[in-house]
């Protein structure tokens, strides 16, 4: 019985609010991040039409190898987004 309570503790606290991963996350699903901004406006500058719709990585044109090569190619399950 006390395992579970516990663990339960242990799940609690992962979700509060104040916690520094669930900050993280909320700052990069928001765009609030300045190192994110940062690189999606570097990116949105690369040629390219068809793009991921979080990073702003180009799917198409002269700059998608090296979005590929580093690691931002098409997503196979959903084509509207990147693999990073």
């Amino acid at each position: 019985m006390t395992d579970f309570a516990s663990e339960r503790e242990s799940l609690d606290r992962l979700w509060e609010p104040n916690n520094r991963v669930n900050t993280a996350i909320h700052y990069a699903l928001t765009g609030e991040d300045p190192g994110l901004r940062k690189g999606r406006r570097f990116r949105e500058m690369l040629p390219g039409h068809d793009r991921c719709k979080n990073c702003r990585a180009p799917f198409d044109g002269p700059a998608s190898w090296a979005m590929r090569w580093r690691g931002r190619g098409r997503y196979n399950r959903n084509p509207q987004f990147c693999n990073f």
